[in-house]
């Protein structure tokens, strides 16, 4: 019978189980490291869909992240830093305070989100400005324009673009006399215009109940776009008409109000000015005196469900002129050499003296409610005689959660 060195076993069984319990040991770091890991990337993950929230503090503008609150990007050219927002969040959203630039705020990246919030002006001076879009006629300069970062080259596009107003918007206003061309500032302009004819940009929202002003023209020229959906525009100062689209597909338009009257001159809530092809709109409602309310030329397959004129008893509602000039236009669209398909459901005219428009709108607490929330949005029209009619009450969704 052999003798056993119990000390030697014992020692052994000891070590084993300590290498044993290293390996376990090892294990769970590696795990926790690997959770680590993880982590780290789920962080990274959302920061790459962070939300960036730009403020002016004297004369510098500040880019801070709205989760940590920490200043990311600052100058004291407020374009540069909204720019530069945009570019590098999926979500950018100005806060109260007056930003004045001389020039487009430019944005070029799809995926892309700009919120101007309640009490937040972005304007530009009267006569300031160097990016313009040109019709036969008139050179038109846009406070935000939305394009690809090469206008007309083929492969340069984006998609999923959206600006959403509650605050306001502050065009340059008319060219001067002495540029001797006819013209001025917008809003926004949406330029999607390719050399082979089709659209540069696709998707996103257009929105606002806030304040649109400065245009020359329409607050919002939209070209080339598709699939692009705007589901409110109220507006009442403005030069000509809240919207002009031309060589646009598929959009998907909700309400838009013209509420200028007599401080516009032709006054058309919506100029679906060249080669537009299937356009839905639910309410168009425009406001005395105006040239026609809707104004569809040279388009096809255009819908309205219903149209409504507020301040006198003969307002032509819908115009269907047919140009025969297609160097008139600012779309590389083929021409369409005539309206096929219009269709009007319902039009309606309000003969009485308006008093007064009043917007209630509800906006819930941004950041915090994104990337998915609803606006209440509610037009009052009250009359001279002391009545009044709700033209509208809407909840209306937002999707920003591209």
């Amino acid at each position: 019978m052999k003798n056993y060195n119990f000390n030697v076993i014992s020692n052994s069984m000891l070590m084993l189980n300590a290498r044993k319990r290293f390996k376990n040991i090892s294990k769970i770091f590696s795990y926790l490291l690997f959770l680590a890991v993880v982590v780290g990337c789920a962080g990274v993950a959302d920061q790459s869909g962070k939300y960036i929230l730009v403020s002016k503090a004297g004369d510098i503008t500040y880019a801070k992240s709205a989760k940590t609150k920490k200043t990311l990007f600052e100058h004291s050219d407020p374009r540069q830093v909204i720019e530069w927002a945009v570019e590098n969040s999926d979500i950018t959203i100005l806060e109260p305070g007056i930003y004045t630039v001389n020039d487009a705020v430019r944005i070029s990246k799809s995926n892309v989100s700009l919120i101007i919030k309640e009490g937040a002006t972005l304007r530009m001076p009267k006569g300031t400005g160097s990016s313009f879009v040109s019709e036969y006629g008139g050179n038109y300069y846009p406070l935000i324009y939305v394009a690809p970062s090469d206008v007309f080259t083929r492969s340069s596009k984006i998609e999923n673009v959206s600006v959403i107003n509650f605050g306001t918007l502050e065009a340059s206003g008319r060219t001067p006399k002495e540029m001797k061309i006819w013209g001025g500032g917008a809003c926004i302009i949406y330029d999607g215009r390719k050399w082979d004819r089709t659209c540069g940009l696709t998707g996103g929202t257009i929105f606002s109940t806030g304040t649109l002003t400065g245009s020359r023209g329409a607050t919002l020229w939209i070209l080339d776009s598709k699939g692009t959906k705007i589901p409110l525009m109220a507006a009442e100062d403005y030069n000509n008409g809240v919207i002009a689209a031309e060589g646009c597909e598929d959009l998907n338009i909700g309400i838009v109000a013209g509420l200028a009257g007599e401080k516009a001159e032709e006054n058309e809530t919506i100029d679906l000015n060249y080669y537009n092809q299937n356009v839905h709109m639910d309410l168009i409602i425009g406001s005395a005196p105006s040239e026609e309310v809707v104004d569809i030329n040279n388009s096809i397959n255009c819908t309205v469900d219903k149209i409504v004129g507020y301040g006198a008893p003969n307002m032509k509602l819908l115009g269907t002129m047919t140009y025969s000039n297609f160097g008139d236009c600012m779309t590389y669209k083929k021409p369409i050499k005539e309206s096929v398909g219009t269709a009007v459901k319902e039009q309606k005219v309000v003969d009485k003296k308006v008093k007064n428009y009043r917007q209630v709108v509800e906006v819930p607490e941004l950041p915090e409610s994104l990337p998915n929330f609803t606006v209440k949005a509610k037009l009052i029209v009250e009359f001279e005689d002391g009545t009044q009619e709700v033209a509208y009450d809407k909840t209306i969704p937002i999707n920003l959660d591209i």
